[in-house]
């Protein structure tokens, strides 16, 4: 049987206090209000059309998560720098920081 997403609109809250990841010319955070992303290349882990946990989200502002939809999740991670693994870990990262499980 498969367990039913997690859902915490606190994390996602926490999520959204962290600025954006990526980064700009100067190799700073983009220092913009981010979003909570849900990591979409992780839909092995849900359904069709069905979103993944908020314990897998990461922080992006409105115009890098506009970019990311635009040009395609793997590939924007990867231009970025990024490795699937480096994300996924990072959403792991941020779900143990915020302690709203326990």
């Amino acid at each position: 049987m498969k367990q039913k997403p997690i859902r915490s609109p606190k994390h996602l809250a926490f999520v959204r206090s962290k600025p954006c990841m990526i980064v700009n010319d100067e190799r700073e955070n983009c220092n913009r209000q981010a979003r909570a992303h849900h990591l979409t290349f992780l839909k092995g882990e849900r359904g069709m059309s069905q979103k993944v946990g908020d314990n897998w989200t990461v922080p992006i502002c409105d115009g890098h998560h506009y970019d990311l939809h635009y040009i395609g999740e793997k590939f924007f991670w990867g231009v970025n720098g990024f490795t699937l693994d480096k994300i996924t870990n990072y959403a792991i990262e941020l779900w143990n920081e915020s302690n709203i499980q326990k």
